[in-house]
């Protein structure tokens, strides 16, 4: 998996190994720490953090980039649940990282925020979360929204982790290119190192089976056209409709986001104010389906008849009176 601020993860329930230990070939894990790196090379001064940290390939990998280059080790967190897999840690890089047991995707606030996290996060899927886990990380993560894999949480806690500097960025794991195109097996790269460490869980995915998808293909082929240009972004699901900018096109939605993309590029901004604004949330509150424990359901056939006034954006359609969102973009 590529980062420049990245992840790692082994995530186990108490004397349970949920997800399987799944090591990190050397090979691989010099190639993200390369990307890593790239474009910004690291210093003692510097803050790295290597959740899920395993037995140390990150680390290793680390150590090995900076010793090639001359470069001092950054000042080094690492953490897992699994003892056995820390004391080997300990072991090789106890001298080069704070190697602590504990949960990446518990409360991490209290140690501070780095300038890297590197790693490789768990593929685990919904199904093999307990009800306790599942409820739990609702009420933590943002990204826990509908049907959520572990790895989607390693993402949100790595980047809650990150210092706001103009280096902390992250590189999101797709295989498709930017026109949507799904590239043959050997051209896969980085991403089909990765994959192939989970390939027998993405095989065993339904639309593998009954569909005869590519094993490293998504259930469906992403619109890039459209999720990579400027956009609104919001829940499908959620007790308080909220929408963010994605002013850069860089955010690429998943399967429980809605994009919204106007038809006029100008009007984004607009439209961005007008669905948070009280009035917009009032008509959601009046119009939206309603889930389990009074949750709305922000589904596109109705979101789209959202009414827009005319001074909202620039210029009207035909018929200012009868202005919708679904006319002013698509979804």
């Amino acid at each position: 998996m590529s980062a420049t601020r990245e992840r790692d993860s082994v995530a186990h329930r108490s004397g349970e190994q949920m997800t399987g230990h799944v090591p990190t070939p050397p090979t691989l894990a010099d190639r993200i720490v390369e990307t890593l790196f790239d474009g910004r090379e690291p210093s003692g001064s510097d803050r790295i953090l290597f959740p899920g940290v395993g037995t140390g390939p990150f680390v290793t990998a680390v150590r090995r980039y900076c010793e090639s280059r001359d470069r001092s080790f950054p000042d080094a967190v690492g953490l897992d649940t699994d003892p056995e897999l820390l004391a080997a840690a300990r072991d090789a890089h106890a001298e080069y990282v704070d190697l602590r047991e504990r949960d990446f995707l518990g409360d991490c606030s209290d140690l501070g925020t780095f300038d890297y996290v590197v790693g490789n996060p768990p593929y685990v899927p919904i199904e093999r979360l307990s009800e306790g886990e599942k409820t739990r990380y609702r009420r933590r993560f943002e990204t826990a929204s509908g049907r959520f894999d572990l790895f989607v949480l390693f993402f949100e806690q790595a980047l809650d982790r990150l210092n706001d500097g103009p280096d902390s960025g992250d590189v999101f794991v797709c295989p498709y290119d930017e026109d949507g195109r799904l590239p043959p097996e050997p051209e896969l790269g980085v991403f089909g190192d990765w994959a192939s460490l989970r390939r027998d869980r993405l095989e065993d995915r339904s639309c593998v089976e009954k569909n005869d998808r590519p094993w490293y293909g998504w259930h469906e082929n992403p619109p890039m056209e459209d999720v990579l240009r400027p956009k609104i972004l919001c829940q499908d699901i959620t007790d308080d409709p909220t929408f963010w900018l994605d002013a850069d096109g860089d955010v690429l939605p998943r399967h429980s986001v809605y994009y919204i993309v106007p038809e006029d590029p100008d009007d984004l901004d607009a439209l961005h104010d007008h669905l948070n604004s009280p009035e917009a949330h009032a008509w959601f509150e009046a119009n939206c389906q309603r889930a389990a424990n009074g949750y709305l359901r922000l589904q596109s056939r109705v979101v789209k008849k959202l009414p827009v006034p005319d001074d909202v954006v620039g210029e009207p359609v035909d018929d200012p009176h009868q202005t919708t969102l679904g006319e002013r973009t698509h979804m």
